[in-house]
């Protein structure tokens, strides 16, 4: 059976060839992509997300085979590009990797990137839920340079996991502020929004990007509908990206996590009645809200996250960005023990958990936040 998973395009090699002699389960010339960067912010990594579809046609099984047992191969469609592209699956590497987020955080991960006949690299997602896993899907990564080769050897697993890399809300979301609800597109760094837990604070930074999402359904919105969550909440659509975590209160969470508030992200939740992607969905404008620390807000009266670089984003700061996030946060100079005193504002329920989290709510016929 074919396996589809979300991947980023990481560019075009020309005529390098990551696997040139075939007949073994190693790619000869992945040493060479060493101290490649890719991405970058007039090009960032976030805005070429794809969706594979990996055909397993022979050899090893559930494996793309890097020996070209079979010619599997690999099915997908660049950002742009107005046809699918099928190509014969070449190989991989393993790499030591630093990937760089659009608040200029960092963080170190080992990066599986992979590419096929027609030249053309990805990043591959991780297979489970892992520590790696974590940092790709902790911001909008704008660049990833590949500092060491781990393995050269061995095979694609095709069962992989659908990770969606952007956490932030859609521009039109209200935002509870001391001077009543403003639209989330109006607000700066220094502004004053409500937090559920720490009163009145300020902004400390902003950003915003605007997206075609017509062919990228890992990036399309999540619409939550008036009511969706209980007791009236939201009380107006809320639209935040896949990954946006919202606040379930419950007994049900309770009973399954032995506290009843968890954060969950808005895709999890699908299963739920009034809440589902948006199909039709064309142009988005994600913007993105960070605080001192992670922070829970009212969005369209709903309870919802700031954006949470944690301790396994924030490994260090990019030369570019560093005057900048430095002066709004000095504590980033020293990565140290203080870094892993950043804590999201409630315990993160992980992909496989939320969906079981919201399937129980939906047979108990019990809101979410109740």
């Amino acid at each position: 059976m074919p396996t589809t998973f979300n991947a980023i395009f990481l560019g075009n090699t020309g005529t390098f060839n990551i696997d040139p002699t075939e007949g073994n389960a190693i790619s000869e010339n992945a040493i060479d992509l060493v101290g490649q960067t890719n991405g970058s912010p007039a090009d960032p990594l976030f805005e070429r997300i794809v969706t594979v579809t990996a055909l397993d046609r022979a050899g090893q099984a559930g494996s793309l085979d890097t020996n070209r047992v079979g010619t599997d191969q690999v099915q997908y469609t660049l950002p742009g590009a107005g046809s699918q592209t099928v190509a014969t699956f070449e190989g991989l590497g393993v790499y030591d990797a630093t990937v760089t987020f659009f608040d200029g955080s960092t963080g170190n991960v080992s990066a599986v990137v992979f590419q096929d006949e027609a030249r053309n690299l990805f990043l591959a997602p991780e297979i489970t839920a892992n520590a790696d896993s974590a940092i790709f899907q902790s911001g909008p990564i704008v660049s990833m340079r590949l500092n060491g080769l781990i393995s050269n050897s061995g095979n694609l697993t095709a069962d992989r996991g659908a990770a969606n890399f952007i956490t932030c809300f859609v521009a039109g979301t209200m935002i509870e502020t001391p001077e009543g609800p403003r639209p989330v597109e109006d607000l700066r760094e220094g502004d004053a929004v409500i937090t559920v837990d720490a009163g009145v604070q300020m902004l400390r930074w902003v950003g915003s990007r605007d997206l075609d999402v017509r062919d990228t359904d890992n990036l399309k919105p999540i619409r939550i509908r008036i009511g969706a969550l209980g007791l009236g909440l939201p009380n107006a659509d809320l639209l935040v990206s896949p990954q946006h975590r919202v606040l379930v209160r419950s007994a049900v969470a309770q009973r399954m996590f032995g506290t009843n508030e968890v954060l969950v992200a808005a895709k999890q939740l699908t299963a739920l009645p009034g809440i589902e992607m948006v199909e039709d969905a064309a142009q988005v404008t994600y913007v993105h809200l960070l605080f001192d620390d992670h922070q829970l807000v009212t969005s369209n009266g709903a309870v919802s996250e700031s954006l949470f670089t944690g301790p396994q984003a924030l490994k260090g700061v990019s030369e570019e960005a560093r005057a900048e996030i430095l002066a709004l946060f000095p504590d980033l100079a020293e990565i140290g023990a203080d870094m892993e005193l950043r804590q999201p504002a409630r315990p993160v329920v992980p992909g496989r958990q939320a969906r079981k989290l919201a399937e129980r709510h939906l047979a108990n016929q019990k809101p979410v936040v109740g």
